[in-house]
């Protein structure tokens, strides 16, 4: 079995797994180590070890402790921030390339954040924020939020305040929603969505079927997933694969505007394989 083929075996393996947590960093570097053929996980897992030994052995309950000395490992002692020169680079996207670079997106950084807090023994999230991704960190009975783009500073309610303003409307108001941990298969389907949405933008299909299947390795069941699939193959003219991913769309038993959408697919299908 090639590299690629065990990356995508484990990548199933953990997709498959029931449950809000998962090995993020560890899925992360699986997915970027499918355009790296030939370049092992090992190394940067082991990254991730000397992250987290940074923070052990320190008595912190509070969360506000946490989080500077959270930041104070990845950003000032690991040098680790936000592309803003290079923001759209896909390398950015790419957590072997995060670690190589020590920079990249918001929802890259974060997994490096979230990774290395849990594996101190902490609580930490990531958080499905309107415009910019940031996380969650628990202390033993209060949290903090905090902004892995810009060092791992916290932000306080008001500067949320202000961002969802700014991305959802004047009216918007900070709700308990927004707070709410984001499953970890989300933040994964996050980070490939970048990969995904740039690869569409620029008209290359067959890059955004790839990430689509990728997509799925992660979320098999996401009848969503499997309908976008479907699109995208129609599309590029791949109507035997955009039918079958269309059945197993209506195989999942999706909500009833999905299956509209599927079976209208599947009706243009037909005409067009006849």
């Amino acid at each position: 079995m090639s590299g690629t083929d065990e990356h995508e075996a484990r990548l199933r393996e953990i997709g498959a797994a029931e449950g809000d947590t998962m090995p993020l960093a560890e899925a992360a570097l699986l997915l970027a180590g499918l355009d790296h053929p030939g370049r092992e996980v090992g190394p940067y897992l082991r990254h991730l070890d000397d992250l987290a030994a940074g923070l052990l052995n320190r008595q912190i309950g509070g969360a506000a402790d946490r989080g500077d000395a959270l930041s104070t490992v990845v950003h000032i002692e690991h040098g680790y921030g936000g592309d803003r020169e290079t923001y759209d680079d896909m390398a950015n996207a790419d957590l072997m390339s995060v670690i190589d670079r020590r920079k990249g997106l918001p929802v890259a950084l974060a997994i490096l954040y979230i990774e290395t807090a849990r594996r101190a023994g902490w609580q930490a999230w990531g958080l499905d924020f309107p415009g910019h991704f940031v996380l969650r960190l628990d202390g033993e009975s209060d949290r903090v939020i905090l902004d892995p783009f810009h060092a791992g500073v916290t932000v306080e309610p008001p500067a949320l305040r202000q961002m969802l303003k700014t991305y959802v409307g004047p009216d918007a108001e900070l709700e308990p929603t927004y707070y709410e941990p984001m499953p970890d298969r989300a933040v994964l389907l996050r980070l490939l969505n970048n990969i995904r949405g740039r690869a569409l933008q620029g008209g290359n299909q067959a890059r955004g079927l790839q990430i689509m299947q990728r997509m799925l390795l992660i979320a098999p069941a996401d009848a969503r997933l499997w309908l976008e699939s479907a699109a995208i193959q129609a599309k590029s003219g791949q109507l035997k694969g955009a039918r079958e991913a269309a059945e197993t769309c209506l195989g999942l038993k999706p909500e009833t505007a999905i299956q509209q959408q599927a079976r209208k697919l599947m009706e243009t299908l037909r005409r067009d394989l006849n």
